[in-house]
């Protein structure tokens, strides 16, 4: 049983840096990538003067306000819109990210 754990240990470490080496390679860095969001549960998460949304990221207790797509406006703000689901697409950062489609990519 020594050496399957072993194994075990090795394979999760190897696993962790083979997904650093691939999130860190200049190719797959520079692409867009896409996360499903939901819009935070708090009073006003939508501004439309400034056209940012709070979201939370699944499993992520913190929430992160970013820019919406001007499409969305009228998804997002009608009828309740708490915890509704979206899609943030991003580029190296989900800070540089953009509400950009509903969660079933419907906009």
């Amino acid at each position: 049983m020594s050496a399957y754990s072993e194994a075990s240990k090795l394979k999760t470490q190897l696993t962790r840096l083979i997904n650093e080496a691939i999130e860190n390679h200049p190719t797959i860095k520079s692409t867009i990538k896409a996360k499903k969001a939901t819009v935070a549960n708090i009073d006003n998460p939508v501004n439309t003067t400034a056209k940012t949304v709070v979201v939370r990221l699944p499993f992520d207790t913190s929430t992160i306000t970013l820019p919406y797509n001007p499409q969305m406006e009228s998804y997002l703000t009608s009828g309740t819109v708490k915890g509704k689901v979206v899609s943030v697409w991003y580029n190296q950062s989900i800070n540089n990210g953009i509400v950009m489609q509903s969660g079933d990519w419907s906009i």
